[in-house]
């Protein structure tokens, strides 16, 4: 779930958000709170960067749905 400070970040600085999505082949579910996933070693581990998310204070909202949705 993202947060909204990354954008408040995004907002003052004038850069875009970057999502950046991790896929792996196998992994390891841990039984906490976070749901803590642990690759195994020798999988495959996918880094795909997605579009930059440009934050203004008029489309914050539209901001962190957007980003939302490409973490989901």
């Amino acid at each position: 779930m993202a947060k909204k400070g990354v954008l408040h970040i995004a907002l003052q600085s004038g850069i875009p958000v970057l999502p950046i999505r991790f896929q792996t082949a196998r992994v390891i579910q841990l039984k906490t709170w976070d749901k803590k996933k642990w690759p195994l070693p020798f999988c495959t581990i996918r880094v795909q960067y997605l579009e930059p998310i440009p934050v203004t204070n008029d489309k914050f909202d539209e901001a962190y749905d957007e980003l939302t949705k490409a973490l989901g």
